[in-house]
């Protein structure tokens, strides 16, 4: 098994955004992290976290950046649409 560079996405994300979670949310379910523990380690609040993987507001390239930092990803990462 290959380590996690960060770089790839790994299958059980890919399968969740397929499925349709957000891909914050299926990376966070990947890392095992709470809403309060990305938001401890991105400093982006719980709150938002939540509302931008639920869809009701738009995310910002400064809390993608902080996001995908803690959850050791990439911010293009954390944009898969799988509708694409």
């Amino acid at each position: 098994m290959e380590a996690d560079d960060g770089n790839r996405i790994p299958h059980s994300v890919a399968l969740a955004v397929i499925r349709g979670d957000s891909p914050l949310s299926a990376f966070r379910s990947y890392r095992g992290l709470t809403l309060r523990q990305l938001s401890d380690s991105s400093g982006v609040t719980a709150s938002y976290i939540s509302e931008i993987e639920r869809g009701i507001k738009p995310d910002s390239m400064s809390a993608l950046a902080r996001l995908a930092t803690a959850l050791n990803t990439t911010i293009d990462a954390l944009t898969i649409n799988s509708a694409e």
